[in-house]
């Protein structure tokens, strides 16, 4: 399951003519953005990718805009095919399976992707943890063989959250023999918030270098407002306290506790609302150990991560340039998430489960690094029971 803007998303949008776009075609890819609309037109890129409250069945809930339909590609038969899961380093990974285990794509290994812009609870809601548990049993069915979830960053959670769903526990117990989480962000991270300020480097697309950092800066700055997904990765208090200072600048400080006031004050109403419901990952990681299944945590460790950002000015709708969030306290990590926050882990297993890697294990290469891929080869010879 890959992480955060790990699947490609597909989009159509007809009929929408009061809103900011201008594109009228049957389907196109949204993610990664290839349309040349939406790299010019930050607007346009928000109002196709941004959820909205909306109420379906008489519930709350979160729908796309007028006009607009949004799906997450298959990524082909087995789910690999896609842009984003290639560039994300995933199918060096998955080759790594097929060529330690002599697993086949399509048939006993398979990616899951996801609509990475939900949070737990709408991802259940919008039947996507019905599609992945229905694919993983299909699996199991054909091999015979309990499943192992691999998960990368926010995927860890997406998977987590299926594990610990009371509506799948009979599932689990039938389908689930192990779950790896790559880089865990149980505790959320500081650069969501710098994601969602603007500011910050964005190493997303690095085939492309520099030339589209300040792109990348402007859509992914409206693109996050209200992401139910990325208020569930800001960080948490009970790793460093309601009191703990997130943002500062010259006219005031945001600490844990004022996240709310912080979307309040960039002009993004939608987030201040949301962020209370969506900022629950404290509860799935207060449930522990997942009942019968295998845990595992790898991780690197040793390289220096921000607890804390600087801003020289915040305005309301509009980003912070590229390069001018400041690191105003920097403690250690894997780069993207704080060290504390992948070590909550240890409150889903043993010790003797968690591999931290130190110095040359980071966010990104954490799935495909040899470091990474040696201890990912310990647990699954540990979870398969193969003792080699």
């Amino acid at each position: 399951m890959p992480g955060i803007m790990g699947s490609d998303l597909d989009v159509r949008l007809l009929g929408a003519r009061n809103g900011p776009c201008s594109i009228r075609m049957s389907h196109f890819s949204l993610w990664p953005p290839f349309n040349p609309e939406i790299v010019t037109n930050p607007a346009c890129f928000k109002y196709l990718l941004q959820p909205v409250p909306c109420t379906q069945s008489g519930r709350p809930a979160l729908c796309s805009n007028p006009g607009v339909t949004m799906w997450v590609s298959p990524g082909g038969d087995d789910g690999t095919q896609a842009f984003a899961f290639k560039q994300g380093g995933y199918n060096r990974l998955a080759e790594f399976l097929v060529r330690e285990y002599g697993y086949s794509l399509g048939k006993d290994l398979f990616a899951a992707p996801y609509d990475w812009r939900l949070s737990l609870e709408a991802l259940d809601d919008s039947g996507q943890y019905d599609a992945i548990a229905k694919r993983i049993s299909a699996a199991v069915l054909r091999c015979d063989k309990k499943a192992i979830i691999i998960g990368h960053s926010m995927g860890t959670l997406v998977a987590l959250g299926l594990l610990q769903s009371p509506r799948f526990e009979a599932w689990r117990e039938q389908n689930v023999l192990g779950y790896v989480a790559l880089a865990p962000p149980f505790g959320g991270s500081t650069y969501a918030i710098a994601n969602k300020l603007g500011g910050n480097r964005i190493n997303l697309l690095q085939s492309l270098g520099d030339l589209l950092q300040p792109v990348l800066n402007e859509i992914m700055y409206h693109g996050s407002r209200g992401m139910p997904s990325m208020l569930m990765m800001m960080p948490y208090a009970g790793i460093w306290g309601k009191e703990h200072v997130l943002v500062s600048t010259p006219q005031r400080n945001y600490t844990i506790a004022d996240l709310a006031s912080l979307f309040t004050a960039i002009g993004d109403t939608q987030s201040a609302e949301l962020y209370g419901n969506a900022h629950d990952l404290s509860k799935l990681v207060a449930l522990g150990p997942v009942p019968g299944v295998k845990t595992y945590c790898i991780y690197g460790t040793g390289i220096p991560t921000v607890e804390s950002w600087s801003y020289r000015s915040i305005v309301a709708n509009r980003p912070a340039a590229p390069g001018t969030a400041v690191p105003a306290l920097v403690g250690q990590g894997d780069g993207v998430v704080n060290l504390e926050s992948m070590q909550l882990c240890k409150q889903l297993t043993s010790a003797s489960h968690v591999y931290e890697i130190p110095a040359a294990v980071n966010h990104g290469n954490v799935v495909w690094h040899p470091s990474s891929l040696a201890a990912l080869r310990q647990v699954l010879d540990d979870a398969l029971g193969l003792g080699r």
